[in-house]
């Protein structure tokens, strides 16, 4: 790693600069007079619950909501802890973005990221569309994208060459709980552990079988919640989650990554050969687009009061 003190300095110049922006929109705006935003006037309900009336079983996970209960009880457990008011749960979110950047920054030095370059992901933290605002209200995108990181970092951090034996037996299982508290949050890590799985057996090959057994556990250890609460999520929101192929998810996701994918496809329309195929792209995307529209209605039986 080059000149380790300068990229030190640069990064924590880079977390300097996201919170000093997170804490200037938390005191800087109208945010704290403020009530519940979007849907925390939903998912605030378990979470005092169980700060009113304690820990149970009926407080921790028999609740209606979307959210799983990973993401219920931190709020719950650091919330108290910091006062237990609206704002003092929003004050949650806050930290597990600053978290959530430091543990990116630390993915990106391992990626031979460095110096200046810790601001560029610094922006591109605070940038990312929604980011900034999930970072100061209480919902579950970005604890989630938190675990998302730290089990990135456990799969990085153990296939590092040249590491102790008992460090590569520790990470697959740190990350095994990783991707358990994701998965008891938001079914969607999935596709995360997916890609590592893939990723680690196209570099190791069968040196690989750690993380696979790693993703089939934590898994595993989803089904006892799957069974108790008879799908995804809890039954009375069970109508509006589901797994399977679906037309509209796959122009639902399209649209997600098309800034992901526009700046690949802006570089390669520089290449003669690969014009068609961005042109082919875009209409099957347009046609996705008239033919695929999500179903944005909520059910009449689902009572919010």
């Amino acid at each position: 790693m080059t000149d380790s003190k300068g990229n030190i300095s640069w990064g924590i110049g880079a977390a300097i600069l996201v919170v000093v922006v997170l804490f200037g929109v938390r005191w800087g705006t109208d945010l704290m007079n403020k009530g519940p935003i979007l849907d925390a006037k939903y998912i605030t309900v378990p979470i005092n619950e169980i700060m009113q009336k304690g820990w149970s079983f009926q407080t921790a996970i028999d609740y209606e909501e979307t959210k799983g209960p990973a993401m219920i009880w931190q709020y719950a457990f650091f919330g108290k802890l910091l006062g237990g008011s609206l704002n003092d749960l929003r004050l949650v979110s806050l930290w597990s973005s600053v978290l959530a950047f430091l543990v990116l920054a630390w993915i990106a030095v391992r990626s031979a990221v460095y110096k200046r370059e810790l601001l560029c992901i610094a922006l591109g933290w605070l940038l990312i569309p929604y980011n900034l605002f999930f970072s100061e209200i209480v919902m579950g995108e970005v604890s989630f994208l938190l675990l998302s990181l730290v089990a990135v970092a456990f799969y990085i951090w153990g296939s590092q060459e040249n590491i102790s034996k008992w460090k590569r037996l520790l990470c697959p299982v740190l990350y095994c709980l990783a991707i358990t508290l994701a998965l008891h949050s938001r079914i969607h890590v999935i596709a995360l552990a997916g890609a590592i799985c893939f990723t680690s057996f196209a570099l190791q090959g069968k040196q690989s079988w750690p993380w696979w057994v790693a993703s089939i556990v934590a898994g595993l250890l989803r089904i006892p919640l799957w069974l108790h609460w008879g799908g995804l999520v809890s039954p009375e929101y069970q109508t509006m989650h589901g797994l399977g192929f679906r037309l509209e998810s796959m122009a639902y996701l399209a649209a997600a990554l098309v800034p992901l994918v526009g700046i690949f496809a802006l570089e390669g329309w520089r290449l003669k050969s690969a014009r068609m195929r961005i042109v082919i792209a875009f209409l099957i995307g347009i046609m996705l687009m008239v033919v695929a529209m999500p179903v944005l209605f909520v059910p009449d039986f689902i009572d919010y009061q």
